[in-house]
């Protein structure tokens, strides 16, 4: 699939924030791409929780992941969230080229 991926990264002070409905979704890991030195942060498995809460896979559209990403900032005010966004995968070489926000 030639999508955007988008992937939500928390720190130990921002996971204490998320209920513990939220909590179990999160898993320690490295960022990908060039966010790899990050090494401190949590990934949110926003498709297994959408999974697992609407029964339904998260849609791959980019603009559905931001909107969910930035409900969760607000909701539960995140302060050192950290996003980050793959462009879609080369025809060629399938990388992804990613940037962080």
């Amino acid at each position: 699939m030639r999508s955007e991926k988008v992937t939500l990264y928390l720190t130990e002070d921002d996971l204490q924030k998320l209920p513990p409905s939220l909590q179990k979704w999160v898993e320690p890991g490295l960022p990908e791409g060039p966010c790899a030195d990050l090494d401190h942060l949590h990934r949110l498995a926003l498709n297994h929780w959408t999974l697992n809460e609407l029964k339904a896979p998260m849609p791959p559209q980019k603009s559905f992941s931001m909107a969910v990403i930035e409900h969760l900032i607000e909701v539960y005010a995140l302060d050192s969230p950290l996003v980050a966004i793959g462009q879609p995968s080369s025809r060629w070489s399938a990388a992804r080229t990613w940037s962080c926000q």
